[in-house]
């Protein structure tokens, strides 16, 4: 999904900057008239918008599709958790042993953060137990429990469909398209649109489109 995402974000850029430079050979052209270089930049525009459209719709999926199978990931991993007798047991004794004050090495305590790393709710415990014991080291293990990312995530990948949406739309005729005009009427912040887009995709997110 992630592959997806960027091919068509690097897709929609090279088509706009190939459009872009058909119009300008368009419109320096003496040979046309007004109404004559109208004709052809719609056709540009047109056949732009139909490759847009394609690239649009394959981003949008694919977030989309990330965005469901996080969902899912989440939710059959806590039941799967809720319901295993000695992985509760485990967490429990664990959590037994913060409250005797077993717990005193960093690198302990990060080795227990690293076996629920994926259990936001035994982190949510974690941190709480290490909070209440109220010694000043297990403050500080609490520090190293990272926070539930999971709305933050989702949050993020509706506002990256959203960006999708919006920005792979342009006419090439008057510059009036939604990233024309987004970008102070300017080619190169459609480019740079597709770009942040990509580098926030390349750098943010895991395959499965989770935050890194």
């Amino acid at each position: 999904m992630k592959k997806t995402i960027v091919d068509a974000l690097q897709g929609f850029k090279k088509e706009y900057q190939g459009a872009q430079a058909k119009a300008a050979v368009i419109n320096a052209d003496p040979a046309y008239t007004p109404e004559g270089k109208e004709q052809k930049l719609a056709q540009v525009s047109a056949d732009l918008n139909t490759k847009a459209q394609k690239y649009r719709d394959t981003a949008i999926s694919a977030v989309d599709a990330g965005v469901q199978g996080l969902k899912q990931k989440w939710g059959s991993g806590l039941a799967q958790r809720l319901t295993d007798a000695g992985y509760q047991i485990g967490l429990a004794n664990t959590l037994e042993a913060i409250k005797s004050g077993s717990i005193t090495r960093p690198e302990d305590a990060q080795a227990i953060i690293e076996v629920y790393k994926d259990d936001q709710i035994a982190l949510s415990s974690l941190r709480n137990a290490f909070l209440k014991s109220g010694k000043e080291i297990d403050k500080d293990f609490a520090a190293l429990i990272p926070a539930d990312n999971r709305d933050r995530n989702i949050q993020l990948l509706e506002q990256l469909k959203e960006n999708i949406n919006r920005y792979i739309v342009a006419d090439v005729r008057s510059g009036k398209g939604k990233a024309w005009g987004s970008f102070n009427q300017s080619n190169v912040g459609v480019v740079a649109s597709m770009d942040s887009m990509s580098e926030f995709v390349n750098t943010s997110l895991n395959d499965d489109l989770s935050l890194i």
